[in-house]
């Protein structure tokens, strides 16, 4: 038990990485939907101006829905600033406020991955 606990407290900044991670995952997930359905409709309402882009709708929609990457990042960051804040183990770490958005990019590419072909009615990709 000790070498587990000595393991632990070897790698606590790397567990809190983890827990921002996983929080802002699921935080993604509740906000990604209506996200990109914002997206959607930008870029619909660009087409209505320029139909000679109608083409490349889908490319602009993959382009622009970087900016949940963006957010996934700034988020990972935010929240381990303030679990640093709270937490009596930790001070602010900038390499691993940077790991837990490392970290949670990771778990939303494996999420996406194994739940690769199941999707909910009316979601676009």
């Amino acid at each position: 038990m000790r070498k587990i606990l000595s393991y632990a407290k070897s790698h606590i900044y790397e567990l809190h990485a983890l827990f921002v991670a996983t929080a802002v995952v699921v935080l993604m997930y509740l906000i990604k939907g209506p996200i990109k359905r914002v997206i959607v409709e930008s870029v619909d309402r660009k087409l209505e101006l320029n139909p000679e882009l109608a083409d490349e709708r889908d490319i602009l929609i993959r382009r622009r829905n970087m900016v949940l990457i963006l957010l996934t990042l700034i988020f990972s960051f935010v929240l381990f600033v303030l679990v640093a804040l709270i937490s009596p183990l930790i001070k602010f770490s900038l390499s691993s406020a940077i790991m837990s958005g490392v970290f949670a990019l990771c778990e939303y590419a494996f999420i996406d991955q194994i739940t690769f072909g199941i999707h909910e009615e009316g979601e676009d990709e």
